[in-house]
């Protein structure tokens, strides 16, 4: 194999003149980073060593809280409350129905008012002269019946009015 010659100023360099010469270039680079490298690392200790020592260790970074997270989402805007206010339409209208339950669905004691007593004086607490009057069932008396007279099994319906359990 022949060497190719060149013309170099100063004289005639081969192919393998040319690529000692690179390859020494590169080793020069090469042996420079390492020395920066070197330098860098050793100033880092240094440094390192200047710094007291501490019982504190580094602290790991923190993690976010919903509220950071609001924070850069932004908070309660526009388009939050229109959406809380359709929402609590509902909300409104259904706490009047289930509060009404609460005076609609309590039925009161209450029993005939028979036609001799007074509806200003009457009593919902029955004398013995007046438990003959009313029809009962198994122990509980009817709120919506009384007998006409005393010892007549002749029903009749309300139609005096009621008395109540104060």
């Amino acid at each position: 194999m022949r060497e190719r010659e060149e013309e170099v100023p100063g004289g005639k360099m081969t192919e393998d003149n040319k690529l000692k010469e690179e390859t020494e270039v590169v080793d020069e680079v090469d042996a420079t980073h390492k020395a920066e490298r070197s330098l860098v690392e050793d100033e880092a200790a240094v440094a390192q060593e200047e710094q007291p020592l501490t019982a504190v260790a580094e602290e790991p970074p923190s993690k976010k809280s919903f509220d950071d997270l609001l924070v850069v989402l932004g908070e309660f805007g526009r388009y939050q409350r229109r959406v809380y206010f359709f929402l609590f339409l509902p909300t409104i209208f259904s706490a009047m129905h289930k509060l009404a339950w609460v005076f609609l669905g309590a039925q009161a004691d209450h029993r005939c008012l028979l036609p001799e007593e007074d509806p200003e004086e009457a009593d919902y607490a029955l004398g013995e002269e007046q438990r003959d009057r009313f029809v009962w069932n198994n122990g509980t008396m009817d709120q919506c019946l009384y007998l006409a007279a005393a010892g007549t099994r002749e029903e009749r319906e309300c139609d005096h009015g009621y008395a109540y359990d104060r």
